[in-house]
């Protein structure tokens, strides 16, 4: 599939309200790394980086074109090229995030307990998916 970042953004008021709600519910705790998967085009990255402004966050996505435009329009946030099926933390996360990508990829059994097993202890896997 393509995606085409400039359509999704025209949605973005819908896109990324579920994302805000989600984040509301994730305490203020002091974390170090985050990862964002299925970014996108990086806006939620952005709004995670500035609510945790000391944590290195990563973006992860899989489409050339919305990791262009996050390049594009976040330079100085970091992100990666990955599958999420097969992606695999650089170090362990204090937060794995997830807005309306996880709904994409299968295997959900194997997939939230790769993810869990991931976290450092205590650490919290947020994620919403689409009905």
């Amino acid at each position: 599939m393509t995606w085409n970042p400039e359509k999704y953004l025209s949605f973005a008021n819908i896109r990324f309200r579920a994302a805000m709600d989600l984040i509301e519910r994730i305490p203020h705790a002091d974390f170090k790394r985050i990862y964002d998967l299925g970014s996108g085009t990086g806006h939620v990255t952005n709004i995670l980086q500035e609510r945790w402004p000391t944590a290195r966050v990563t973006a992860v996505d899989n489409s050339p074109e919305m990791l262009t435009h996050f390049h594009a329009e976040f330079p100085k946030l970091e992100c990666q090229s990955a599958d999420i099926r097969s992606w695999q933390a650089s170090e362990p996360p204090d937060l794995i995030f997830s807005n309306a990508a996880l709904q994409w990829v299968p295997g959900h059994e194997t997939l939230f307990a790769g993810l869990l097993g991931q976290l450092n202890p205590g650490g919290w896997l947020a994620v919403q998916m689409p009905r």
